[in-house]
């Protein structure tokens, strides 16, 4: 999972070199740093916290629902 954030990362990178650049030869009138951009972009967002107790009625819950919602749809997919 880690090699896949880091990719998707980079290719948001490379996304903002090729807008900061368009916009910079496009006379762009505010632009933004194309630091604080990157900083951003790589800047950890969603760190997951280890938890000590889990909600197993809830997610068995989740589960049931999720199931009861994919047998309707192999049931629709089915019919046509």
């Amino acid at each position: 999972m880690r090699g896949y954030k880091q990719i998707t990362k980079d290719q948001h990178a490379l996304a903002a070199y090729t807008g900061y650049y368009a916009a910079y030869f496009a006379v762009s009138k505010q632009p933004k740093s194309l630091q604080n951009i990157l900083k951003n972009i790589y800047k950890d967002k969603h760190i997951q916290k280890h938890v000590d107790t889990v909600d197993i009625e809830g997610f068995l819950a989740t589960k049931k629902a999720f199931e009861e919602k994919m047998s309707k749809w192999q049931q629709i997919v089915q019919l046509k």
